[in-house]
Protein backbone atom coordinates (compact mmCIF):
# COMPACT_ATOMS: atom_id res chain seq x y z
CA UNK A 1 0.00 0.00 0.00
CA UNK A 2 1.63 3.48 -0.71
CA UNK A 3 1.08 6.29 1.54
CA UNK A 4 -1.10 8.14 -1.21
CA UNK A 5 -3.67 5.17 -1.18
CA UNK A 6 -5.74 6.77 1.29
CA UNK A 7 -6.19 10.06 0.14
CA UNK A 8 -6.75 8.86 -3.64
CA UNK A 9 -9.93 6.93 -1.94
CA UNK A 10 -11.10 10.34 -0.26
CA UNK A 11 -11.02 11.94 -3.57
CA UNK A 12 -12.95 9.27 -4.86
CA UNK A 13 -15.18 9.23 -2.07
CA UNK A 14 -15.69 12.98 -2.67
CA UNK A 15 -17.03 12.45 -7.13
CA UNK A 16 -18.80 9.38 -5.91
CA UNK A 17 -20.57 11.98 -3.23
CA UNK A 18 -21.16 14.45 -6.05
CA UNK A 19 -22.95 11.85 -8.37
CA UNK A 20 -19.93 10.39 -10.30
CA UNK A 21 -20.78 6.66 -11.11
CA UNK A 22 -17.87 5.83 -12.71
CA UNK A 23 -15.48 6.65 -9.44
CA UNK A 24 -17.87 4.18 -7.53
CA UNK A 25 -15.67 1.12 -9.35
CA UNK A 26 -12.25 3.15 -8.74
CA UNK A 27 -13.42 2.63 -4.60
CA UNK A 28 -14.19 -0.59 -5.05
CA UNK A 29 -11.10 -1.85 -6.72
CA UNK A 30 -8.81 0.58 -4.23
CA UNK A 31 -10.80 -1.82 -1.51
CA UNK A 32 -9.85 -4.92 -2.35
CA UNK A 33 -6.27 -3.93 -2.84
CA UNK A 34 -6.38 -2.20 0.81
CA UNK A 35 -8.77 -4.76 2.51
CA UNK A 36 -7.18 -7.74 0.91
CA UNK A 37 -4.17 -6.84 2.71
CA UNK A 38 -5.65 -6.16 5.96
CA UNK A 39 -7.36 -9.34 6.33
CA UNK A 40 -4.18 -11.49 4.81
CA UNK A 41 -2.42 -10.18 7.95
CA UNK A 42 -4.46 -11.95 10.21
CA UNK A 43 -3.49 -14.91 8.11
CA UNK A 44 0.65 -14.63 7.97
CA UNK A 45 0.74 -17.96 9.99
CA UNK A 46 -1.30 -20.11 8.11
CA UNK A 47 0.01 -22.33 4.94
CA UNK A 48 -0.75 -22.44 1.51
CA UNK A 49 -2.51 -19.59 -0.56
CA UNK A 50 -4.69 -17.63 1.57
CA UNK A 51 -4.87 -15.03 -0.44
CA UNK A 52 -7.86 -16.22 -1.53
CA UNK A 53 -9.54 -16.65 2.00
CA UNK A 54 -8.43 -13.24 2.82
CA UNK A 55 -10.08 -11.89 -1.01
CA UNK A 56 -13.32 -13.77 0.10
CA UNK A 57 -13.68 -11.85 3.15
CA UNK A 58 -13.38 -8.20 1.36
CA UNK A 59 -15.49 -9.45 -1.12
CA UNK A 60 -18.31 -11.08 1.20
CA UNK A 61 -18.16 -7.64 3.24
CA UNK A 62 -18.13 -5.35 0.38
CA UNK A 63 -21.51 -6.86 -0.88
CA UNK A 64 -22.98 -6.01 2.57
CA UNK A 65 -22.20 -2.60 1.38
CA UNK A 66 -22.72 -3.24 -2.46
CA UNK A 67 -24.48 0.53 -3.37
CA UNK A 68 -23.36 3.77 -4.35
CA UNK A 69 -25.14 5.87 -1.25
CA UNK A 70 -23.07 3.55 1.41
CA UNK A 71 -20.26 5.11 0.24
CA UNK A 72 -22.08 8.82 -0.35
CA UNK A 73 -22.33 9.26 3.39
CA UNK A 74 -18.87 8.61 4.06
CA UNK A 75 -16.34 11.65 3.86
CA UNK A 76 -12.68 10.01 4.65
CA UNK A 77 -11.06 6.86 4.30
CA UNK A 78 -10.75 6.69 8.25
CA UNK A 79 -14.76 6.29 8.12
CA UNK A 80 -14.64 4.02 5.63
CA UNK A 81 -12.10 1.42 7.50
CA UNK A 82 -14.56 1.18 10.44
CA UNK A 83 -17.53 0.89 7.96
CA UNK A 84 -15.59 -1.85 6.18
CA UNK A 85 -14.43 -3.16 9.59
CA UNK A 86 -17.78 -3.87 10.97
CA UNK A 87 -19.09 -5.55 7.74
CA UNK A 88 -16.13 -8.16 7.98
CA UNK A 89 -16.68 -8.55 11.42
CA UNK A 90 -20.62 -9.78 10.58
CA UNK A 91 -19.37 -11.88 7.65
CA UNK A 92 -17.16 -13.81 9.85
CA UNK A 93 -19.45 -13.95 12.75
CA UNK A 94 -22.00 -15.15 10.40
CA UNK A 95 -20.25 -17.51 8.79
CA UNK A 96 -18.96 -19.10 12.11
CA UNK A 97 -22.63 -19.30 13.61
CA UNK A 98 -23.70 -21.10 9.96
CA UNK A 99 -20.55 -23.61 9.95
CA UNK A 100 -21.18 -24.65 13.53
CA UNK A 101 -24.35 -25.16 12.73
CA UNK A 102 -23.80 -27.43 9.82
CA UNK A 103 -21.25 -29.46 11.57
CA UNK A 104 -23.84 -30.70 14.34
CA UNK A 105 -25.87 -31.46 11.11
CA UNK A 106 -23.41 -33.41 9.68
CA UNK A 107 -23.79 -31.52 6.71
CA UNK A 108 -20.37 -29.22 6.69
CA UNK A 109 -18.06 -28.29 3.41
CA UNK A 110 -15.17 -26.20 3.94
CA UNK A 111 -15.52 -22.80 2.55
CA UNK A 112 -12.34 -20.24 2.03
CA UNK A 113 -14.16 -18.04 4.96
CA UNK A 114 -13.35 -21.55 7.16
CA UNK A 115 -9.78 -20.31 6.76
CA UNK A 116 -10.11 -16.80 7.80
CA UNK A 117 -12.38 -18.13 10.91
CA UNK A 118 -9.93 -20.89 11.77
CA UNK A 119 -7.00 -18.26 11.77
CA UNK A 120 -8.65 -16.88 14.76
CA UNK A 121 -7.61 -19.54 16.90
CA UNK A 122 -4.00 -20.19 15.60
CA UNK A 123 -3.31 -16.33 15.66
CA UNK A 124 -5.30 -15.34 19.08
CA UNK A 125 -6.15 -18.68 21.06
CA UNK A 126 -10.09 -18.52 20.82
CA UNK A 127 -12.51 -18.97 18.06
CA UNK A 128 -14.24 -16.06 16.40
CA UNK A 129 -17.47 -16.83 18.06
CA UNK A 130 -16.08 -16.99 21.28
CA UNK A 131 -14.12 -13.74 20.92
CA UNK A 132 -16.92 -11.84 19.64
CA UNK A 133 -18.67 -12.26 22.64
CA UNK A 134 -15.99 -11.79 25.19
CA UNK A 135 -15.87 -8.13 23.03
CA UNK A 136 -19.53 -7.44 23.30
CA UNK A 137 -19.59 -7.89 27.00
CA UNK A 138 -16.28 -5.51 27.13
CA UNK A 139 -18.19 -3.27 25.12
CA UNK A 140 -21.08 -3.33 27.97
CA UNK A 141 -17.73 -2.16 30.80
CA UNK A 142 -15.64 -0.04 28.93
CA UNK A 143 -16.77 0.83 25.84
CA UNK A 144 -14.01 3.16 24.44
CA UNK A 145 -11.57 0.39 25.27
CA UNK A 146 -13.85 -2.40 23.02
CA UNK A 147 -13.60 0.51 20.41
CA UNK A 148 -10.02 -0.03 20.41
CA UNK A 149 -10.46 -4.10 20.38
CA UNK A 150 -12.47 -4.39 18.03
CA UNK A 151 -10.95 -2.42 15.33
CA UNK A 152 -7.05 -4.14 15.94
CA UNK A 153 -9.10 -7.63 15.50
CA UNK A 154 -11.44 -7.08 12.94
CA UNK A 155 -10.29 -4.38 11.40
CA UNK A 156 -6.65 -5.21 10.95
CA UNK A 157 -5.76 -1.53 12.33
CA UNK A 158 -2.41 -0.55 12.94
CA UNK A 159 -2.35 1.72 16.15
CA UNK A 160 -1.86 4.71 13.86
CA UNK A 161 -4.80 3.80 11.86
CA UNK A 162 -7.28 3.60 14.71
CA UNK A 163 -5.86 6.63 16.67
CA UNK A 164 -7.01 8.17 13.23
CA UNK A 165 -10.70 6.43 13.16
CA UNK A 166 -11.21 7.63 16.95
CA UNK A 167 -9.40 10.96 17.27
CA UNK A 168 -7.24 9.57 19.92
CA UNK A 169 -3.63 9.60 20.56
CA UNK A 170 -1.41 6.57 19.34
CA UNK A 171 -0.05 6.25 22.94
CA UNK A 172 -3.79 6.08 24.47
CA UNK A 173 -4.69 3.77 21.74
CA UNK A 174 -1.31 1.32 22.93
CA UNK A 175 -2.75 1.83 26.68
CA UNK A 176 -6.46 0.72 25.48
CA UNK A 177 -5.22 -1.93 23.54
CA UNK A 178 -3.02 -3.34 26.35
CA UNK A 179 -6.18 -3.05 28.72
CA UNK A 180 -8.61 -5.07 26.26
CA UNK A 181 -5.78 -8.17 26.00
CA UNK A 182 -5.32 -8.22 29.73
CA UNK A 183 -8.69 -8.26 30.29
CA UNK A 184 -9.85 -10.69 27.11
CA UNK A 185 -7.22 -13.05 28.25
CA UNK A 186 -8.84 -13.16 31.88
CA UNK A 187 -11.81 -14.34 30.38
CA UNK A 188 -10.88 -16.32 27.94
CA UNK A 189 -8.74 -18.25 30.35
CA UNK A 190 -11.42 -20.66 31.30
CA UNK A 191 -11.34 -22.34 27.93
CA UNK A 192 -8.28 -21.76 26.21
CA UNK A 193 -5.66 -23.14 29.06
CA UNK A 194 -3.01 -22.16 26.21
CA UNK A 195 -1.84 -18.34 26.47
CA UNK A 196 -2.21 -17.12 22.86
CA UNK A 197 -1.59 -13.91 21.49
CA UNK A 198 -4.25 -12.04 22.96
Amino acid sequence: MTKELPGEITQLLGRVRDGDQAALSGVVELLYSRFRGKAACLMRGEPGDHTLQATALVHEAYLKLDNADAFRSFADTPRLDAMMCKAMQEVLIDHARKRLALKRGGDWVREPLDDVCDSFVSEYGCDVIDLYEKLEALKREYPKVHQVADLKFFGFMTDEEAAEEIGISVSTVQERWRFARAWLFRQLSAKYTARGPI
